[in-house]
């Protein structure tokens, strides 16, 4: 049985939305952990309340301080190495991300040490996992997720990963621009900057709201996440015509990380000549 492990803050909603997608699509058997990263006293209480209502395991860490600020994700990270074994395969998955198809972790992982998506910093001198969701298989004592150097969550992966065997995961970068309305059978508002992972994940984006969108705004980005999750158990709801022209392992978006306009230069085998 595999660990799932899940940071949540600032929404309560999220949890109920999570586990119904993974009821539905992993095909793995797995046991659920729901961080209380929550700094509102009474959200923190509602979200223990809700992990009772469907039976999966609540953790609130007492090793650090909880300040309402993105400084308490790394710390939450590193606690879970904490309640997990690294007989297990383990799996870190953002609250706001969510499977819209059928996936398993076991046959995903192979026999690769972590998978993940890229990201770098400094021109591709620090190369590191971005954990959005993170398949590590078995030791996952041994990596420490904080970030440091220019670097943001997870950039101490990449002393990690140095000698590991990597399998990156392919995905979209946000999907922002004009033409992505064409990213889903559906209406899709560019604005809402989501992503795709493997053809399985959605990435809602920004659901901590730390880029503070106006209450109304965040209120039909949350009915189209709704609506997307229920179309999903009943059909594929990425437009492939249109999409995986994007799934790619180093989107452009990482690859260009503060405007670094030099040729791909990835020092990380296999994938030195990918572009």
């Amino acid at each position: 049985m595999i660990k799932i492990f899940s940071v949540h803050a600032k929404r309560t909603d999220f949890l109920k939305l999570h586990l119904e997608s993974l009821n539905f699509f992993c095909k793995d058997n797995f046991e659920y952990f729901c961080i209380d990263n929550f700094f509102d006293e009474n959200k923190s209480k509602i979200i223990k309340e809700e992990c009772e209502k469907y039976k999966v395991n609540y953790v609130r860490f007492s090793n650090y301080q909880i300040t309402g600020t993105a400084w308490d994700h790394a710390p939450a990270l590193n606690s879970i190495k904490s309640i997990s074994s690294d007989q297990d395969i383990n799996v870190i998955m953002e609250f706001d991300v969510f499977l819209i198809n059928k996936f398993s972790f076991v046959d995903y992982i192979e026999d690769f040490d972590i998978s993940g998506i890229y990201q770098q910093r400094g021109n591709f001198e620090k190369e590191y996992i971005a954990p959005f969701v993170v398949i590590v298989n078995k030791n996952i004592s041994q990596i420490d997720f904080n970030g440091s150097d220019g670097c943001d969550v997870g950039g101490n992966t990449r002393f990690y990963i140095k000698d590991k065997n990597v399998k990156w995961m392919k995905h979209t970068p946000a999907l922002i621009y004009p033409n992505d309305v064409k990213s889903f059978i559906f209406d899709y508002d560019p604005s809402f900057g989501s992503q795709v992972i493997e053809n399985s994940f959605l990435h809602y984006y920004r659901g901590t709201n730390w880029d503070q969108k106006p209450k109304d705004y965040e209120f039909l980005k949350t009915i189209w996440l709704q609506n997307a999750l229920n179309k999903s158990k009943e059909c594929d709801i990425i437009n492939h015509k249109y999409l995986d022209k994007y799934q790619t392992l180093f989107s452009d978006c990482f690859k260009n990380w503060n405007e670094v306009n030099t040729n791909f230069n990835s020092k990380l085998n296999p994938y030195l000549n990918e572009n």
